[in-house]
């Protein structure tokens, strides 16, 4: 029997060959190593960018960018109903609420407030702003990004009681 060796240089030619394409195999083996490394890094740069938005968005900090482009939003969403921003943001009119949950869930989707930063832009409590983004993107056919799962539809998160029976 025959050693590897041996049927590398049957199968290559001559044993300089073979030194030559194991030096050939060993620098493309190093560049996959690296092209990994560099893969490895760049999807822990992408996790950590993620953590600090989310951390961002949980303790309610944004940068007056944010703040800017939601008040542009705001104002073209009461410039659409013809309607100054004051107006729109006291009107119980079904269309105009209507208008507003949108303005909410698009301000929400496309800047980096969270629920109680729009809230506040809008005069209104968080959890009106998490309403507003379930019924749009209920409307609109899409899962609620970042909301609370709504337990009418997912029943297994519903309060369960931890205490005595009742």
């Amino acid at each position: 029997m025959s050693s590897i060796r041996e049927r590398l240089v049957s199968f290559v030619g001559t044993e300089e060959q073979v030194l030559r394409l194991r030096v050939e195999a060993a620098v493309y083996i190093a560049n996959l190593e690296a092209r990994l490394d560099r893969r490895n890094e760049l999807r822990e740069m992408t996790r950590e960018r993620l953590y600090i938005a989310s951390t961002l968005k949980r303790f309610d900090i944004v940068g007056d960018a944010g703040l800017e482009v939601a008040d542009r939003m705001l104002k073209e969403a009461a410039a659409d109903m013809r309607m100054d921003v004051e107006a729109f943001l006291k009107s119980k009119k079904r269309v105009v609420s209507n208008a507003r949950q949108e303005a909410m869930w698009r301000i929400y989707r496309e800047t980096s407030l969270s629920t109680i930063s729009v809230g506040k832009l809008f005069g209104k409590d968080h959890t009106t702003v998490v309403y507003a983004l379930r019924r749009v993107s209920s409307i609109k056919g899409e899962k609620p990004n970042g909301c609370v799962p709504n337990p009418e539809e997912h029943p297994e998160t519903e309060n369960h009681s931890h205490g005595a029976d009742a």
